[in-house]
């Protein structure tokens, strides 16, 4: 086996489309997967999208990065004006899953 550097980008709460996706992939212990963010918003199941991820880390090397949403889902901790700022590109999805 070799081992495999695969990015992975954009999920947005889609955690139907990432699990078909790993099952593709079928990552062993060689192989890293880059994340890089927007785990969250949008989608249905953004809950489900970070349990996969966390998962995936006893079966292979996991890198997630932040992206802009998850930047805001922080900045939303910080006020209300932030926190209508992310509700409006996606959070009331994030916060239903």
């Amino acid at each position: 086996m070799t081992e495999r550097t695969i990015a992975i980008g954009d999920v947005h709460g889609r955690s139907a489309a990432l699990a078909a996706l790993v099952r593709v992939i079928d990552p062993t212990a060689l192989d890293t997967l880059v994340f890089l963010g927007d785990y969250i918003d949008r989608g249905p199941d953004s809950r489900g999208v970070l349990d996969q991820v966390i998962a995936l880390a006893e079966r292979c090397v996991v890198a997630p990065l932040l992206g802009n949403h998850e930047e805001m889902l922080l900045a939303a901790l910080e006020g209300p004006s932030e926190l209508r700022y992310w509700l409006k590109f996606g959070g009331t999805d994030a916060l239903a899953s």
